[in-house]
């Protein structure tokens, strides 16, 4: 059986304009995760969730060592 791709052409375009590749296979591992649609994954590069989240586990990651 032929498995369909998990995004589509227009995600990927979309991925093509972040420059970081650490960046992009984030948004790429989440837009397929969450089954963003193309609206939402614009959404949430404007919204610098990426950088919303590594800093939201940074600091989980701050307070378990303290707090251990």
């Amino acid at each position: 059986m032929l498995k369909l791709p998990d995004l589509s052409w227009s995600h990927y375009c979309e991925l093509l304009y972040i420059s970081d590749d650490s960046k992009s296979d984030f948004y790429e591992k989440e837009a397929i995760k969450a089954s963003w649609l193309v609206r939402e994954l614009k959404r949430q590069i404007s919204v610098f969730h990426y950088s919303r989240d590594c800093c939201y586990r940074m600091a989980k990651l701050i307070k378990r060592k303290f707090l251990n």
